[in-house]
């Protein structure tokens, strides 16, 4: 039998500063929730209580964005890319039913298959600036991910999340090991999470881990039950904060909206550095049988090609993170605000140069240049 689950503490923003939760938070890596804290939101009051289907349609109808089937299947449901509006016609179908109506409105959307999520949309990217529907709260602006891929004009980790009741995300851990942020604009989620570590309890033989928390294989994960799990209900109007690492499933219990980021600072960059390092591990030792007939600078460029290919980013790509990061700490020495005291500034400089030591232990001759120059920028 399972252990209770360990409940997620609520906080009201009023009672949490700054530096309370980057030491409680960030550097201990603990989930809290927060509340009270997207009450200024435009999207708070245009989607209060529920979701204003009507009015997304108006205003973000001609828009496009990606849905998942959901699935626990390894590699995860069938994604499309469907237009905004198709997608609010399948949902308001769906509502119909739950309600005893028979449906009218058209859609490209099979209402008797596997539910749909409209899910990793970049909203935020597809409007204009003025827009202003939400703003990323104080405790999150830290946020190097999105400041060294803003840079690269490519992409980004900022998503809006929609569903109907009954859509879910499999058991997963975020992108880079990055933590994340999520805001229930409207609607309730339910989550249950895995301090990082846990998944010893949930990989099995081949690697794979556990999809589905409620449809688990005691053959494949005999030891699932030991894993120490944390459990809330998140309701509308608040945020919750996952930590580096942790490995989480997310239910909509009702029809919902959130607003969701994928971020990374000086707290988790020896967890992301460790990440890319491990996944490195995984490539080279996948491409070994190849390795005799190279030579060293062939095997390290094919090796940084397919690790770039898997996860998005290579190791030059991780130094110019850092270099970004540096220079944005830098900028802001001796400057206001909460986010800039000197001892958070000095942590996180200290955190970079502890990655740096890191890397130059074993580093490739094609990263010396690199790493020179981002050691002048920490000096």
């Amino acid at each position: 039998m399972m252990a209770r689950p360990t409940v997620i503490q609520r906080v009201s923003y009023r009672d949490l500063s700054y530096q309370q939760f980057f030491e409680r938070h960030l550097k201990d890596n603990e989930p809290i929730i927060i509340t009270d804290l997207i009450d200024d939101w435009v999207a708070r009051h245009l989607w209060n209580g529920h979701p204003d289907l009507d009015w997304l349609r108006e205003h973000y109808g001609r828009l496009t964005a990606p849905a998942a089937e959901c699935s626990v299947d390894y590699g995860g449901g069938k994604r499309r890319e469907c237009q905004v509006s198709d997608y609010i016609s399948y949902w308001k179908c769906l509502i119909d039913r739950r309600n005893g109506i028979e449906p009218t409105l058209q859609s490209s959307f099979y209402l008797d298959g596997p539910l749909y999520y409209l899910k990793d949309w970049h909203l935020s990217k597809q409007l204009p600036p003025c827009d202003g529907f939400y703003s990323v709260p104080i405790y999150f602006q830290e946020d190097w991910i999105n400041l060294y891929w803003d840079r690269l004009h490519v992409d980004d980790y900022r998503f809006v999340y929609m569903g109907p009741r009954g859509t879910y995300t499999p058991l997963h851990c975020d992108v880079f090991g990055s933590y994340s942020w999520s805001t229930n604009v409207c609607g309730i989620k339910r989550w249950i999470l895995f301090p990082k570590g846990e998944e010893q309890y949930f990989t099995d033989a081949n690697g794979h881990t556990l999809r589905d928390v409620f449809g688990w294989d005691r053959e494949r994960f005999p030891d699932f039950e030991k894993a120490k799990r944390f459990e809330v209900v998140q309701r509308g109007g608040e945020t919750i904060f996952v930590p580096s690492g942790w490995y989480h499933q997310v239910m909509n219990e009702e029809d919902t909206i959130s607003i969701n980021h994928n971020w990374g600072n000086g707290a988790n960059v020896e967890s992301f550095w460790w990440y890319i390092s491990h996944q490195l591990e995984l490539v080279e030792r996948e491409l070994s049988d190849v390795k005799s007939g190279m030579t060293a600078e062939e095997w390290y460029e094919t090796c940084q090609m397919v690790l770039r290919s898997n996860i998005g980013i290579d190791h030059m790509m991780f130094i110019r993170y850092l270099n970004t990061a540096a220079e944005d700490l830098k900028g802001r020495e001796g400057k206001e605000g909460e986010m800039n005291g000197e001892d958070i500034l000095k942590f996180q400089m200290e955190a970079i140069r502890r990655v740096l030591v890191q890397m130059k232990e074993n580093c490739a001759e094609e990263m010396r240049e690199a790493l020179t120059s981002l050691e002048d920028v920490i000096k």
